[in-house]
């Protein structure tokens, strides 16, 4: 009966992780990915392409553990662990990858902002130099 029991509670945890994994990690790290694509410059979306090759890798080895842990109908307490272990290894590499897309996003939000206010400041430069030109005859 503990038996059971255990192997309930991997079921269970299983399908906990597996429903914040679909249900919150994954349409975060698809929205901030889609922001990525649209707002980053394609030298870093190219550092990011090996990083995501490493998501698919890791989510390929989740889903055949998986798979394997309902081949036995949910009742090898070693399947269930070894895919608990995998989604939780999924969702974890999926978080470090949304907080990575967060902090080069920030960082590509202050380098705009910069680029524009040295942009508006030498405008400004430039414009008061030519008023300056014009007023002040040689």
């Amino acid at each position: 009966m503990v038996n059971e029991e255990a192997i309930r509670r991997k079921r269970d945890l299983l399908a906990t992780e597996m429903q914040r994994y679909f249900c919150d990690v994954c349409p975060d790290l698809a929205s901030r990915w889609k922001e990525a694509m649209l707002e980053l410059p394609p030298p870093v979306l190219q550092e990011l392409a090996g990083q995501l090759q490493e998501l698919e890798a890791i989510t390929t080895q989740t889903n055949q553990e998986v798979r394997a842990a309902l081949a036995t109908a949910g009742k090898s307490a070693e399947q269930l662990s070894r895919a608990l272990a995998s989604m939780e290894k999924l969702t974890e590499i999926a978080e470090a990858m949304a907080r990575r897309l967060d902090h080069l996003l920030t960082q590509n939000q202050v380098f705009s902002l910069e680029a524009r206010r040295d942009f508006s400041r030498d405008h400004a430069t430039r414009r008061g130099l030519i008023r300056n030109a014009i007023i002040v005859p040689h």
